[in-house]
């Protein structure tokens, strides 16, 4: 493993941390965002306001209530689960339905 792949954690409570959805007013904070990967930074910059307007995602940035930097973002993706056959009826089996 190579430093830029090395992600490293902090821990911060939940009282010092502010989630806000991504926005028109908001989304300038995410170009100088650096996770350390380059595709999940371009991401955040170019691709998460737009593919949230076309409600393909929702993302949300957490930022530090304490510098107001940005810290992170979850990206929630709209998608589905087709289960056929033999895999539904064993998810049915388990209390899962997915129609």
């Amino acid at each position: 493993m190579n430093c830029k792949q090395f992600f490293y954690m902090t821990e911060f409570s939940s009282n010092t941390i502010e989630i806000i959805k991504l926005n028109e007013k908001n989304s300038c904070l995410t170009s100088k965002f650096d996770c350390g990967t380059n595709d999940l930074n371009d991401f955040i910059a170019n691709d998460a306001l737009p593919q949230q307007n076309e409600a393909i995602n929702v993302t949300f940035l957490w930022f530090s209530k304490i510098n107001h930097d940005l810290l992170g973002y979850i990206t929630l993706c709209t998608d589905s689960i087709h289960l056929f056959g033999e895999k539904k009826e064993e998810m049915k089996k388990i209390g899962i339905h997915y129609k």
